[in-house]
């Protein structure tokens, strides 16, 4: 409902606007008649009780065409067709500083410490029989060419030479494979792991609700049809902290007014099975003499595109009234670029405070077992 307003004889008009009563318009307009509004009523029963007690000739509002399975009314040609999905939260972004950890499998760096730590020890059982080499030399060096940093001294034997040149070519085919990567992941880091399934929304721990308007036959035991109003809606594209059973247009449209209008995906998440389609229909008296008529026109509606024109212009108007909403979208969170603050760096001064701590603890001990 737009608008009302109380007219001098005391009774009050009422105005409405929206994908469905565009086609009701559209319609009163070629048959030249008027339309008189009874008041908003909630209930699709109670809207059918008006239509059957002849208060009202057409009853109109997000009525589903199976309808005519369970009453006696007579329903026009659909003119909205949906689907019925379940949208859940959408996968968050990976804070990019986790990307070092992703590079590699578990296993790789599994690997790599073994090498690290078998080569340190293939370097002191080498030198140790020519030269005077600690063994924290031989990681140091190890952990040196591992970095891409030079190593101190040059190889003196023949074997440990080639041995040598293996490792460096080693640590260089890995260098170049982490450097890619980690570029490519404080670039995008990607996404958690998208829920799929409902057993993958139950084992989350995600509450699953309906619309209690006209979803209860969606609901089963396990959820409940609580959701009465397009809050909940807002709550699942902003919070990302419920699951709920809508229409593809309810869903889209209610993102269109809090100024989603692009990427959709980011948003609004659904699982891949459709729980089933939708097609809403006028109602109108058994035998009506209109019927026949509104079909016709319902007809050349749909095959001249006026109701998804409509549609378009309907979401359109509602992402301009949350303009500054749609500019927050728009420039929060690119994709494509990015400042590049101290949190970005963070492993990097964690690996170096904790090297000092070793240098600093190593320090002391050497002090103090050296003065006693």
């Amino acid at each position: 409902m737009t608008e009302s307003y109380t007219n001098m004889d005391g009774s009050t008009t009422y105005m409405f606007r929206g994908l469905e009563i565009e086609y009701l318009l559209l319609i009163s307009a070629v048959m030249n008649i008027n339309i008189k509004f009874l008041p908003p009523i909630e209930s699709n029963l109670l809207k059918l009780g008006e239509l059957g007690e002849g208060r009202a000739d057409i009853v109109i509002g997000a009525f589903p065409t199976r309808f005519q399975q369970t009453i006696d009314e007579d329903p026009t040609k659909a003119y909205v067709y949906t689907t019925i999905k379940c949208y859940v939260p959408c996968p968050r972004p990976l804070p990019r500083t986790e990307g070092i950890t992703r590079v590699f499998m578990p296993s790789v760096w599994l690997a790599m410490f073994l090498v690290f730590i078998l080569t340190a020890g293939l370097f002191w059982v080498t030198v140790k029989t020519t030269l005077d080499a600690a063994l924290h030399h031989c990681f140091y060096t190890a952990w040196a060419v591992l970095l891409g940093v030079s190593a101190p001294v040059i190889p003196t034997n023949h074997k440990l030479r080639i041995f040598f040149l293996t490792f460096v070519w080693y640590c260089f085919a890995m260098n170049t494979v982490f450097q890619a990567f980690f570029i490519s992941f404080l670039i995008q880091p990607g996404y958690e792991k998208e829920i799929q399934t409902m057993e993958e929304l139950r084992e989350a721990g995600i509450q699953d609700l309906v619309l209690d308007r006209f979803m209860k036959e969606f609901a089963t035991d396990d959820e409940k049809a609580y959701c009465r109003d397009d809050e909940c809606l807002v709550n699942l594209i902003k919070k990302q902290d419920i699951a709920l059973k809508t229409s593809k247009h309810h869903m889209e449209y209610i993102a269109s007014t809090i100024g989603i209008i692009k990427n959709h995906d980011k948003y609004l998440c659904f699982l891949d099975d459709i729980i089933g389609p939708v097609m809403y229909s006028m109602y109108l008296l058994k035998g009506s003499p209109l019927l026949d008529r509104l079909n016709v026109l319902i007809q050349r509606c749909l095959e001249g595109g006026i109701g998804e024109k409509y549609w378009a212009e309907l979401r359109w108007d509602a992402i301009l009234k949350s303009k500054a909403n749609f500019m927050e979208h728009a420039t929060a969170d690119s994709d494509m670029y990015f400042v590049f603050r101290l949190s970005h760096v963070r492993v990097a001064f964690s690996t170096l405070l904790l090297g000092c701590t070793c240098s600093m603890v190593m320090f002391l001990a050497e002090v103090t077992f050296n003065y006693t």
